[in-house]
C-alpha cells in the first residue's frame, strides 16, 4: 500500500515540476496549467496515503526519517498551492517543486515499513506540536523561495538585462511582500513550535526545557528568523540584505531538520 500510493504521488509530482520547468522556459500557459493540475492530484494521493499511514499505524506518520521527509514535501506542496492561489506566479512550481519531489524520492527510497513510535514520544502533544513545526519549516522554504526570485530579479535589473529569467519572475514588490508574509507566518509557528514542545517536555519529563540539540537548533534558528523579522520593521531593511538573511535562515532550517540526526537526543528519527 505504502509505496504504490507514494510512488504515485511522486509520479505526479514529477509530471507538475517537468511541466513547471516547461512552462517557465516557454511561458506556455497550458504548461502552467498542466503543471498545478498534476501537482494537485498528486497532492491529493500523498494526503490521502498519509491519512491511511496514520489510520492504519494509529499515530502521527512522522516517526522515522522517511515518514519526516514525506510529510515536509506534503507540508511544503500545501505552502505552494496558498501562494500561487494567492499571488498567482505561474514560476513559482519551477523553482518549489524541486524540493518537493526530491524528499518525496528519498522517502520512496529509503521506506521502511511500520515501526512505532518511541514510549517517550507517545504523548498527545505529538499531534499538535509536530505538524506546527513542519508547517514552520515549509513557511519558512516560501521566504527561501521569495528571497531566491527577489536576488535573480534584482540582478536582472542591475545589470539592465532583459533575459528569460527576467520576463518570468515577479516584481521585487511582489516578492519582498511573500517574504515579509511567509516569514511572519513562519515565525509564528515557530514560536508555537517552541511553546508546545515546551509544554510537552514538562507534562512528560517534568521540565519545560532539556537543552536537547534539536531544542537548541530551533531556539538558534528562531533568532535568526526573530533578527530579520525585527531588521525589516524596526531598522526598515528591505532588499537584498533581508533576501540574503532569508537564504542564511533556511540553511539554519536544513540543519535543524536534519542536523538532529547527527546528535543523540530525543528528536533523532528512527
Amino acid at each position: 500500500m505504502s509505496p504504490l500510493i507514494l510512488s504515485t504521488a511522486l509520479l505526479f509530482y514529477v509530471l507538475g515540476l517537468t511541466s513547471s520547468v516547461a512552462g517557465f522556459v516557454t511561458k506556455r500557459q497550458w504548461a502552467m496549467t498542466w503543471a498545478v493540475g498534476a501537482v494537485g492530484i498528486g497532492f491529493l494521493l500523498h494526503t490521502a496515503f498519509l491519512i491511511t499511514l496514520w489510520l492504519l499505524q494509529r499515530r502521527f506518520p512522522v516517526a522515522n526519517l522517511t515518514e519526516a521527509f514525506s510529510f515536509f514535501s506534503w507540508a511544503v506542496t500545501l505552502s505552494f498551492f496558498i501562494v500561487y492561489f494567492r499571488y498567482h506566479i505561474n514560476v513559482l512550481g519551477a523553482f518549489v517543486l524541486p524540493l518537493v519531489t526530491a524528499f518525496l524520492l528519498l522517502a520512496s527510497l529509503i521506506w521502511v515499513d511500520h515501526r512505532p513510535l518511541s514510549p517517550e514520544l507517545q504523548s498527545y502533544w505529538v499531534y499538535l506540536h509536530t505538524p506546527i513545526a513542519f508547517l514552520s519549516y515549509a513557511a519558512f522554504f516560501v521566504t527561501f523561495t521569495a528571497a531566491v526570485m527577489y536576488l535573480l530579479q534584482s540582478h536582472e535589473l542591475k545589470t539592465k538585462r532583459q533575459s528569460l529569467i527576467f520576463y518570468r519572475l515577479p516584481s521585487l514588490a511582489v516578492c519582498d511582500d511573500l517574504i515579509n508574509k511567509s516569514l511572519s507566518i513562519g515565525l509564528v509557528l515557530m514560536t508555537l513550535t517552541i511553546i508546545t514542545g515546551a509544554f510537552w517536555a514538562d507534562a512528560k519529563w517534568g521540565r519545560f526545557w532539556g537543552w536537547d540539540p534539536k531544542e537548541c537548533m530551533t531556539l538558534t534558528t528562531w533568532l535568526i528568523y526573530f533578527a530579520l523579522f525585527h531588521f525589516r520593521w524596526a531598522i526598515g531593511w528591505r532588499g537584498r540584505r533581508t533576501a540574503y538573511l532569508s537564504l542564511f535562515g533556511f540553511a539554519a532550517v536544513l540543519f535543524t531538520f536534519l542536523g538532529a540526526q547527527y546528535f543523540t537526543g530525543l528528536h533523532k528519527f528512527n
